[in-house]
């Protein structure tokens, strides 16, 4: 079942009580998770009380009693929507994320397949080509009870052990096994995926692979230990699939069971991806150009009893031309929608704090960005009174337009609206 994110929302069949009470338990959880604002489903009830929903703020799959909800993402027009895994997952792999560097996210086909089955073939293609070469072992550190010295003497442990049993004496070890937080991860990951995916055949070849792991329990590593563990140069080749399972652990959701309602299930903060495709964009070009770049630099914009610090999105200079730019995914209202008596779509929130980070960043323009504009809407504004921004911005960098075949093209014509930026001067009309 398609949904368009903020589009119309869409009818689910099944027990009213216990969709509620899953649809509110995985609210919960990924509004959480996500940082969102506002709840990811909202719930819209018909007339006959049966429970429609609505996407808001997240892009992604996940199972709803016995449907799969595929959400597009919002920026996709009405006609494309079918394609929208293509388009997210060139988005992904452009925007240099990790877990979608694997060929098969940029390489036909995609359209045909579920946004999870996707996934998971692709990690268990990884998985598999990186155990052409066996199974990773490592060291592993264990506490030892022993009569003879082995290892690291565990001084702590000393004193109290001393009392009780003098004979044998606590030490830490270091042995090499196949029982590693690289291997429990990857184990761990074939399980879920194999329990998130509809399709047979791949469910079947997870299962497959991860016979590899027989004598390694299955358990997913604490998100302490993943952002300690560094991938050693001698398990280089396991790195596609460990950034995918890595990227599963941090981003799958519960496995909700409410009599028989299960909602597992994998979604994206769609703002997050669309800063990281902007900022893609944005060092290419700078790097291309000679520019100066850096993404949510901080600066101080007030002293007090607590300090106050803006973080903007992107930080851009270009020939001693500096821009301050913010990505926005979402306006105030549709650009159709624009208020009377010169109103515009534009939050003033997102106004003000461009502005104010202007001022600290010392940039006499400044920019807002997003996914499309209509081209009959004002893109430049003269700033009222001293100080800085002079002039305010509006640029269109739409990933809809954009294709791995034909990143160049796209990667121009956003540097033209810069262009555009850049040239405009005070006192003059764009």
């Amino acid at each position: 079942m398609l949904l368009q994110e903020y589009g119309s929302p869409v009818r689910i069949e099944g027990n009213a009580e216990q969709l509620l009470r899953a649809i509110e338990n995985t609210n919960s959880y990924w509004q959480n998770q996500l940082g969102l604002r506002n709840e990811p489903l909202e719930v819209v009830l018909g007339e006959d009380g049966g429970v429609q929903v609505r996407a808001r703020g997240v892009t992604g799959q996940i199972r709803l009693g016995k449907h799969d909800l595929h959400i597009a993402p919002k920026y996709l027009p009405s006609d494309e929507v079918e394609k929208w895994q293509e388009s997210l997952f060139d988005m992904l792999a452009f925007a240099n994320t990790p877990a979608f560097r694997h060929s098969t996210f940029v390489e036909g086909g995609v359209e045909t397949d579920g946004f999870i089955e996707l996934f998971a073939r692709s990690y268990a293609e990884a998985l598999e080509l990186a155990l052409e070469r066996g199974a990773p072992r490592g060291y592993k550190q264990s506490e030892k009870l022993l009569e003879m010295a082995r290892g690291r003497l565990m001084t702590e442990k000393l004193y109290p052990q001393a009392l009780q049993d003098p004979s044998k004496l606590w030490f830490e070890t270091d042995e090499f096994s196949k029982d590693t937080t690289l291997t429990r991860l990857l184990h761990w990951a074939c399980d879920r995926f194999a329990a998130l995916v509809d399709d047979t055949a791949v469910r079947n070849e997870l299962l497959d692979v991860k016979q590899q792991f027989v004598d390694v329990p299955a358990k997913k590593p604490s998100k302490a230990a993943l952002d300690r563990f560094f991938l050693s140069p001698k398990h280089r080749h396991f790195e596609d699939a460990f950034n995918m399972a890595k990227w599963l652990a941090y981003n799958q959701g519960p496995t909700l069971t409410t009599k028989n309602v299960e909602i597992p299930g994998v979604l994206l903060k769609s703002r997050s991806i669309y800063q990281g495709f902007v900022d893609s964009c944005l060092r290419r070009i700078s790097s291309s150009r000679g520019w100066e770049y850096d993404d949510e630099p901080t600066r101080r914009l007030a002293f007090g009893a607590k300090t106050i610090s803006t973080t903007p999105d992107h930080y851009l200079v270009a020939d001693e031309d500096a821009l301050l730019l913010d990505s926005k995914y979402k306006g105030k209202t549709e650009w159709t929608e624009e208020e009377e008596e010169g109103g515009t779509p534009l939050r003033n929130q997102d106004v003000y704090q461009i502005m104010a980070g202007s001022r600290v960043f010392d940039t006499s323009k400044a920019v807002l960005v997003y996914p499309n504009i209509p081209g009959t809407f004002e893109s430049a504004w003269q700033i009222e009174g001293e100080g800085l921004p002079r002039t305010m911005h509006t640029v269109e960098i739409d990933p809809a337009q954009f294709t791995r075949e034909d990143e160049a093209t796209f990667l121009t014509d956003v540097s033209s609206e810069l262009d555009r930026v850049l040239d405009y001067g005070d006192g003059e009309s764009d």
